[in-house]
């Protein structure tokens, strides 16, 4: 799978980073995404993350968010949500209302109550988790 000019975002919230892509056109495919991620968080080596979020087209909610830990293998991570909240929030400018995610951890809810905050809602059986931290600095990157 090879990217050219393919528009990504740089991301970090308590700690990890993330390469973002908004993966809606659907330009990256499962067949070789795993090799992909493994390339890209290659630190020094590469743009280098703790993972990859794709965020895509979802029918049980605003956005669904793809998850891939730095093997290639898919997970959920919360300050990856609040990074995934935040993105959304900013390009779609609706940072007065929750933005709701289909996930592998289920139906996340975000909001971004002020500019550098961002509080992620989760459900997952019995469990409720709540983070509400300073949210990192979105940074926009291009792959050259």
């Amino acid at each position: 799978m090879t990217l050219t000019q393919t528009e990504f975002f740089k991301m970090t919230a308590a700690g990890n980073d993330f390469i973002a892509f908004d993966n809606r056109p659907g330009m990256l495919r499962d067949a070789g995404l795993a090799d992909l991620t493994r390339r890209l968080c290659t630190r020094a080596l590469s743009v280098g993350a703790d993972g990859v979020i794709l965020l895509e087209e979802s029918r049980e909610a605003d956005i669904r968010a793809r998850f891939l830990n730095p093997d290639g293998q898919p997970t959920f991570c919360g300050n990856g949500a609040r990074c995934i909240a935040r993105l959304v929030a900013t390009r779609a400018a609706r940072q007065d209302r929750p933005v709701s995610m289909d996930s592998p951890g289920g139906i996340v809810h975000a909001q971004q109550p002020a500019q550098h905050f961002v509080r992620v809602l989760t459900e997952r059986g019995w469990r409720r988790l709540v983070l509400e931290r300073r949210a990192g600095e979105l940074h926009r990157a291009r792959d050259q």
